[in-house]
């Protein structure tokens, strides 16, 4: 018979062998016990008798007995001491190993809340971490679970439902998408045989400004490269996403790898780039992942402060109502929406402008525009808009799909329309631009005025051999 209560983890793995009987042949007290840990993490127990005691354990002062020598995890034809309740959908996360479990040989040290070196944040999480790789991109993922992974959902490789999943001790599997949120850029990835270590999902409305975090990807194809870094603010509000920025070494190649904090959880998921070679990333908090109307996680994976996200979330929705506002009011004069050098020398702008669909589109236009650098004049150029079309009709490379789609949500695609305006830079100093260089539209609105110019897209990485 087992003389002490098991820890949570081996709790999870007889849970994970989907017998529905986590404990049998025991004492009510180690049971009981039992179901406690078990409780604390969210998952319901019941206690029952086993055996004869069974037929007479609703008597008075009936004695609980095993009612055989004992035998853990093992099924028995009457009642089961410990039976555990999940649910359809939490019994087949288990069975099919999603449910979330940390690597025993890299258990966290002693205490709720030790803070943990670089090298042991490093050492506790390689393993769960993923290169993800597509014929001509490279992007990050992490477990979640023992062949479960989450990462971008633009790291999937366009147009198939396979991708190469790369694991730290070298093999070489396929992994394939179970769940994709194009709005939140969120993906899940089924793994099979990975049978991985999962890293802890934590909450990221614990994260402050200048608190240490680690991040884990494969920048510039560069695979499993670990870099510490820095919470440079923890609720960046970008098109009505709370985005935790972060300041790090971030290039081409983290997308999909985790953030990790002090003690080693999983807090977001690094998604995007802000501006060319200056380290900052926006990262996707791991909140989202576990709430809304439909999560994409159970609660099983995680939990945070209900109370303290939902403020965080008014506060960007009331963020997004002043910059849709503002834009509302702005679209009566041409306003700036992007920009990208094309080649040496030559930038494409794009231009938004509120039109009545009613009536005619508005005739081609001519427009002059300033780049700068810091608060450096470079120069001025000009360049003109020869046709108008409905931001909905504009290809990705002029206005991300992202953006498009936050317009449509916010009521303010209809009447919105959109013109490319090629610009020569033969009066610029230089005619590759610095990273960092802006451009202004001149007579647009404030607020609508400039943005920083994109620079060429760099040659995909090589895999690694």
């Amino acid at each position: 018979m087992l003389g002490s209560s098991p820890g949570f983890l081996e709790l999870k793995h007889r849970l994970e062998e989907g017998t529905g009987t986590v404990l049998d042949g025991v004492t009510r007290e180690l049971a009981e016990r039992a179901g406690a840990l078990l409780a604390e993490h969210g998952i319901s127990t019941i206690v029952a008798a086993s055996g004869p005691a069974a037929d007479n354990a609703s008597a008075p002062g009936a004695a609980y007995r095993p009612a055989a020598p004992a035998r853990a995890a093992q099924l028995s034809p009457g009642l089961r001491t410990i039976v555990i309740l999940l649910g359809l959908i939490v019994v087949l996360l288990a069975a099919r190993g999603m449910i979330t479990r940390r690597r025993d040989a890299h258990e966290r040290p002693a205490g709720p809340t030790a803070a943990l070196s670089s090298r042991e944040l490093a050492r506790l999480a390689l393993g769960s971490s993923a290169q993800l790789t597509c014929p001509h991109s490279q992007g990050a993922g992490f477990f979640i679970g023992r062949e479960l992974l989450v990462t971008n959902a633009h790291v999937l490789c366009e147009g198939t439902d396979q991708l190469e999943v790369v694991l730290a001790d070298g093999r070489h599997l396929e992994g394939a998408p179970t769940r994709i949120d194009p709005w939140l850029d969120a993906a899940l990835v089924r793994v099979p045989g990975a049978n991985q270590p999962a890293l802890e999902l934590g909450d990221a409305t614990t994260l402050h400004q200048g608190d240490r975090i680690l991040i884990i990807g494969n920048p510039r194809g560069l695979d499993f490269t670990v870099a510490e870094g820095l919470i440079s603010h923890p609720a960046r509000a970008m098109l009505g996403i709370a985005y935790v920025q972060l300041d790090a070494s971030i290039h081409p190649g983290n997308s999909g790898g985790p953030v990790l904090d002090a003690e080693g959880r999983a807090v977001a998921v690094v998604t995007m780039l802000v501006g060319p070679e200056s380290g900052l990333g926006l990262a996707l908090p791991v909140n989202y992942l576990l709430g809304g109307p439909e999560p994409m996680l159970p609660p099983v994976f995680g939990h945070y402060d209900a109370e303290a996200w939902q403020a965080r979330l008014d506060e960007v929705s009331e963020l997004q109502r002043r910059d849709v506002d503002r834009l509302r009011r702005n679209l009566s004069r041409p306003g700036l929406a992007a920009a990208s050098q094309v080649a040496p020398g030559v930038v494409t702008a794009v231009v938004i402008r509120y039109h009545d669909p009613a009536d005619p589109l508005p005739p081609p236009e001519r427009l002059t525009f300033e780049l700068y650098l810091g608060e450096h004049r470079l120069c001025w150029a000009t360049g003109s808009i020869s046709a108008w079309s409905s931001v909905a009709q504009q290809p990705d490379d002029l206005l991300t799909p992202r953006f498009t789609t936050w317009l449509e949500r916010n009521g303010l695609a209809r009447g919105l329309y959109a013109g490319a305006a090629r610009l020569d830079l033969d009066g610029c100093p230089a005619r590759e631009l610095a990273p960092g260089t802006t451009l202004v539209l001149d007579g647009a609105a404030a607020g609508s005025n400039q943005v920083e110019i994109v620079p060429p897209p760099e040659p995909p990485p090589r895999p690694p051999r």
